[in-house]
């Protein structure tokens, strides 16, 4: 692009991403039933501010896509790949990446593979030395957090 052809603001702000948003990450997960990365949302290491990771539940995040669902389906406008979001949340295999004394953990359920852990090195860019992946029933197809201060603790 030369330098005197003007540039959309969405476009001037995707460029500005591009640097600002370079791995490794972490952040949450869901896995399909194809064991790829449903859904994502995931935040550079370098803008942690003291954080262990992000600091979004996955049910908040799930709920917001749950209930746009809700209303894509009573107009007819739910999609094969949405329809995943009627479900609750922790039916959906999930896990978190946290940062901590330089070394990435992969929280997940017992679920997990090695093709699934290679699928979530490869998007939150973890380098292989540093990560280490642990399983807790938390994060097991239908468990959640036992009570509203168990989410508070995280």
């Amino acid at each position: 692009m030369d330098i005197n052809e003007s540039i959309s603001h969405g476009a001037a702000l995707n460029e500005m991403r591009k640097f600002s948003l370079e791995g490794p990450f972490v952040g949450l997960f869901w896995i399909d039933d194809d064991d790829e990365l449903l859904d994502v949302s995931k935040l550079p290491v370098d803008n942690l501010n003291g954080s262990l990771t992000i600091p979004v539940l996955h049910k908040t995040l799930w709920q917001k896509k749950h209930f746009r669902a809700i209303q894509k389906k009573e107009t007819g406008a739910l999609s094969d790949k949405d329809k995943i979001y009627l479900n609750d949340y922790t039916k959906v295999r999930r896990g978190r990446i946290f940062y901590k004394d330089g070394v990435f953990t992969i929280k997940v359920g017992s679920w997990i593979t090695p093709a699934i852990i290679d699928n979530i090195k490869d998007e939150f860019e973890l380098p292989e030395d540093k990560t280490v992946v642990s399983t807790d029933s938390h994060w097991d197809i239908g468990h959640g957090w036992s009570s509203e201060q168990d989410q508070l603790e995280l």
